[in-house]
């Protein structure tokens, strides 16, 4: 890429060149490159957020878009579950995962509290993710 950064080359600019690139060659390992100009890192922070933004990070985990998996909950040695979740691209940072509740409550440990409230701290919460054992695909017109 070439032009000046924030002025030709705008983050938004970036972004959408990054999820074109993902779209087009298909899925990574991609490889970003750059000079040692101040504008550096916020060029190869933008087109990596386009990039993962088309779901190279769910290629990185070996997951695919509509897969079933189970989710599982990791807080000081306590483990808990939900299943059956769907996994869908979503514009999200790297390395995270969003979804529902109610339907992840079950998740959240009932020790893992906020700190003035006292409350369940539900806005962090960490996982991992499996592919469910239960090979039914998800049916989308079907409700379980």
């Amino acid at each position: 890429m070439r032009g000046v950064a924030n002025v030709d080359l705008t983050p938004e600019l970036v972004v959408a060149l990054g999820r074109a690139a993902a779209r087009v060659l298909g899925p990574g390992p991609f490889l970003i490159g750059r000079d040692t100009r101040v504008s550096g890192p916020l060029l190869r922070a933008a087109l990596t957020a386009g990039i993962t933004a088309e779901g190279d990070d769910i290629v990185d985990l070996g997951l695919r878009e509509r897969q079933v998996v189970n989710l599982t909950s990791h807080f000081r040695g306590e483990t808990r579950s939900a299943r059956r979740f769907v996994v869908v691209p979503y514009d999200i940072p790297r390395g995270c995962a969003c979804t529902y509740f109610p339907e992840a409550n079950a998740l959240v440990p009932a020790r893992q509290v906020a700190h003035t409230s006292n409350t369940p701290a539900s806005k962090s919460v960490v996982i991992s993710v499996t592919p469910a054992r239960d090979a039914r695909p998800f049916d989308p017109e079907r409700t379980p």
